[in-house]
């Protein structure tokens, strides 16, 4: 029997040894194998988010082809061709350093340094953008001058308009009293009710009140006829040009730029084009001038509208059992009018903002890569870390400021490293947590079982 008994003391430690562990070791546990998890995540984000998605817009090709026609290229493609490729310049070399030097500083400078220096010109460089750009800026906002000049001229309009009318809403309640029971139930079942009053508000109606001013009822009638008048269309008539093809240097920085995201190492030739032109499809210009056509269409219909409206317009003032209200039918032709100027005044400075920042932004880009290379190759004074933050975060701006809908050049990938990273860590602590959790509610089990054993235990040394 003490064979048997043996065997059984045996059996309990080995199992106790096995099913008794510590939070600290499980925790430890889920961190080792969430900070293994994490580290692999985190090198597949960190490598998306320093890859800068390239494409350049072919500006010489498209140069070209306006040579053999003996013109000029149009000024506004002339300007968002030649505007795409400043941002890209850099970023193609923030990725070649990645790819080719792996990511130092002194890569980054190396590559960019074609980008400035005459004796390394491959293709047209960050000095000559900056030497154009006053022209080409200045062609592109001469071409959108009917933009600016409306620009000026709706403010006034649509002041008129916020002042025509005065509109307020005031919401009336009353106070409802009611009871509430309050009980509680002694270790013997015995229930003790206690009643109190308490109160809440209660929406009863709503009273509008629209006050007319006549005085601006009447200059804003006067202001948009004449605006009308002055800008009977309010179209940019340039249709952005882009390249037919594409050369092999820009697929090359496509392919390079986009295979860890997207896992494609080759495209099609229209594939190439549809993310060449980018610049184009993705402009501001493309994006805003529509809206701007569809608000101006609409406001000469209030323009008209208006012009009988203003004189039968009045003050009014009424109760309704809703919070919100549309108001009188002159006043809603006034605030359609309203909305309809600020429309156009902001995506108009939604494609003219970009193109004055331009003028500022593209020689700043220019002086910045030479100081970093300056700091970083050639040992001069300064921050180099801090130039080229600088760098990098003013020309997405310039990209972004110009070409809203192009490629997304923001490096969120970086905050997902950190973000995955740590989610991941969490993770592993979250299980090792709930083994433990586990191991905790099974105590008893264990201590049941330990019981048992030992009620054997003194069974046999009986028996």
């Amino acid at each position: 029997m003490s064979i048997i008994s043996n065997n059984l003391k045996d059996l309990k430690n080995a199992v106790l040894d096995l099913v008794l562990h510590t939070k600290i070791e499980i925790v430890a546990v889920g961190l080792v194998l969430g900070g293994a998890s994490s580290k692999i995540i985190y090198d597949h984000y960190k490598e998306l988010g320093a890859k800068n998605p390239v494409a350049f817009s072919e500006e010489e090709r498209i140069t070209r082809h306006f040579n053999k026609l003996g013109q000029d290229v149009p000024p506004l493609t002339a300007y968002y061709s030649a505007i795409n490729n400043v941002p890209m310049k850099v970023l193609e070399a923030a990725n070649n350093g990645y790819d080719y030097r792996g990511g130092d500083l002194e890569g980054f400078a190396s590559e960019l340094e074609p980008t400035v220096d005459p004796g390394l010109r491959i293709h047209k460089q960050l000095s000559e953008y900056s030497a154009q750009i006053n022209q080409l800026a200045g062609d592109a906002l001469h071409a959108t001058k009917d933009l600016l000049a409306a620009e000026r001229d709706l403010v006034v309009v649509a002041k008129a308009f916020d002042k025509a009318w005065d509109d307020d809403h005031d919401d009336v309640y009353h106070t409802e009293f009611y009871d509430v029971e309050d009980c509680t139930t002694d270790s013997e079942g015995n229930q003790d009710c206690v009643t109190r009053t308490e109160t809440r508000e209660v929406y009863d109606y709503t009273i509008h009140t629209y006050d007319y001013d006549e005085k601006y009822g009447a200059a804003a009638n006067r202001l948009l006829a004449d605006f009308v008048s002055k800008y009977p269309e309010l179209n940019i008539e340039e249709e952005l040009y882009t390249a037919k093809m594409t050369g092999a240097d820009n697929e090359y920085a496509i392919d390079r730029s986009l295979e860890l995201k997207t896992g494609v190492s080759s495209r099609e030739p229209n594939e190439y084009l549809a993310i060449v032109n980018h610049w184009a499809h993705g402009s501001n210009l493309a994006k805003y001038r529509p809206q701007i056509n569809a608000a101006y269409s609409n406001l000469k219909v209030k323009n008209s509208q208006w012009g009988k409206a203003w004189r039968t317009a009045q003050s009014d003032r009424y109760t309704t059992y809703s919070h919100s209200d549309s108001g009188p039918k002159e006043f809603q032709i006034a605030e359609a009018a309203f909305s309809y100027a600020r429309s156009i005044v902001r995506n108009s400075k939604n494609i003219t903002t970009g193109i004055k920042f331009s003028k500022k932004a593209v020689p700043e880009i220019e002086r910045l890569s030479r100081e970093f290379i300056a700091v970083t190759l050639d040992g001069k004074d300064g921050d180099a870390n801090q130039i080229k933050s600088d760098l990098m975060e003013l020309s997405r701006e310039l990209y972004d400021k110009n070409i809203e809908d192009g490629l997304e050049l923001d490096p969120n990938e970086w905050g997902k490293a950190i973000l995955f990273g740590l989610l991941a860590t969490l993770a592993s602590i979250g299980a090792g947590a709930g083994v433990d959790f586990a191991i905790d509610n099974n105590r008893t089990i264990r201590s049941k079982v330990e019981d048992m054993i030992d009620d054997d235990h003194h069974h046999f040394n009986h028996s």
